[in-house]
């Protein structure tokens, strides 16, 4: 009987480590894909501070410019998507013209780890007409822009100048995840 009681508790042993184990390894699975969730936002919030700091230091500004008004967006750009799009940019004024104003411009990239490589600068000259795909963030600051400023000023041109990353993994990211009704 002494033998029997020493099996059962050998088995009760052995079963109490396999189902630690289970119970750690399980935990420990649990721990990494939730951490993974966490720490989405502040990468994607260091990303887009990166891209700020692009925009105000490493683009070439004419300097016959002044900067206006500076923008930001980090979310996505549709309903019931789950991406994140990265959009940065400054509206500026001057009174070059239109055409030297933008061969200032022209073939002008950033580059900064971690996005596109050669990351392209854009350019879009502001008046009342100026139009911009739904669901662009650079609609939105355009929009707001025109509403409070004059931009038919005879000597003074408006543009905005920014840069655009669409479409990149939200991984967990709640600023990525646009709920429709």
């Amino acid at each position: 009987m002494a033998q029997i009681m020493t099996l059962f508790e050998q088995g009760k042993k052995v079963f109490n480590s396999t189902a630690k184990i289970i119970f750690s390894v399980t935990l420990s699975i649990v721990i990494i894909i939730g951490s993974a969730f966490f720490l989405t936002a502040p990468l994607h919030t260091l990303s887009l501070w990166r891209m700020e700091r692009a925009v105000a230091s490493s683009i070439q500004h004419p300097a016959e410019t002044s900067l206006v008004e500076r923008f930001s967006f980090l979310g996505s750009r549709y309903i019931d998507d789950a991406e994140c799009t990265y959009a940065v940019g400054e509206i500026r004024s001057t009174n070059l013209s239109i055409q030297e104003l933008l061969s200032r411009y022209e073939n002008n990239t950033v580059s900064i780890f971690g996005f596109t490589r050669r990351m392209p600068v854009y350019v879009l000259i502001i008046d009342e007409e100026t139009l911009t795909p739904i669901g662009e963030p650079t609609r939105d600051w355009i929009d707001d822009f025109v509403e409070r400023f004059n931009t038919n000023e005879a000597d003074i041109i408006y543009y905005l100048v920014y840069l655009y990353e669409p479409g990149r993994s939200d991984i967990g990211d709640y600023r990525c995840l646009e709920q429709g009704l």
